[in-house]
């Protein structure tokens, strides 16, 4: 288990191996979850012990600095565009986009507070 700040942050790795898509369910019980998914079939999950609420990009900040996963993004009038997450970058053939509890918000992650047990998934769209 790894401790940032106030938050209790361990990393969970699923979906690496050949088709495996689901999330362990032996895993202790713990409210919200980040996805940062690089490929449809590879993502890690950072699953958090945090306040009630915090806003979707200051927690991709958290979880990408305390594990070192590079992490660009430029703002924007209408808000905050995630260009980079490791080593996968807007233009390499898609773009990162974000989804609270599997549906897509119409806003920016940093205008949008997710509650203590959502989940956000950041996903590199390759269409």
């Amino acid at each position: 288990m790894r401790y940032a700040s106030s938050w209790a942050i361990y990393l969970i790795l699923f979906g690496c191996g050949a088709g495996e898509r689901e999330a362990r369910t032996d895993l202790p019980q713990v409210a919200g979850a980040l996805v940062i998914a690089y490929r449809p079939d590879s993502a890690d999950t950072f699953v958090a012990n945090r306040p009630d609420s915090v806003i979707a990009l200051d927690w991709l900040r958290e979880v990408t600095r305390t594990h070192h996963i590079a992490l660009e993004a430029k703002t924007y009038p209408y808000g905050t565009l995630i260009e980079r997450i490791g080593p996968r970058q807007n233009g390499d053939g898609g773009y990162w986009l974000y989804k609270v509890n599997g549906r897509m918000v119409p806003k920016s992650s940093d205008a949008h507070t997710v509650a203590w047990s959502d989940t956000v998934t950041f996903f590199f769209d390759e269409r």
